[in-house]
C-alpha cells in the first residue's frame, strides 16, 4: 500500500464521484462509517496483446 486518504478529504471526494453521476452530493445519512481511501502500487501487471491473444 502506497498511502491512505481519510477525513475530508475522503468525504470530499465521495461527494466529487456522487455530483458527477447523480448531479447532487452524497446523502450525508446515508454515510455509516468513515471513508476511506487506499492508494495502491502494484507489484506486476500483465499485458495482453489484442491482436494476436498473448499475454505478455
Amino acid at each position: 500500500m502506497t498511502g491512505i486518504e481519510t477525513g475530508e478529504r475522503a468525504r470530499s471526494q465521495v461527494d466529487q464521484l456522487a455530483r458527477k453521476y447523480t448531479g447532487g452530493d452524497y446523502p450525508p445519512d446515508a454515510i455509516k462509517s468513515e471513508r476511506v481511501i487506499l492508494q495502491v502500487t502494484p507489484e506486476r501487471q500483465t499485458f495482453i496483446d489484442q491482436k494476436k491473444g498473448v499475454a505478455d
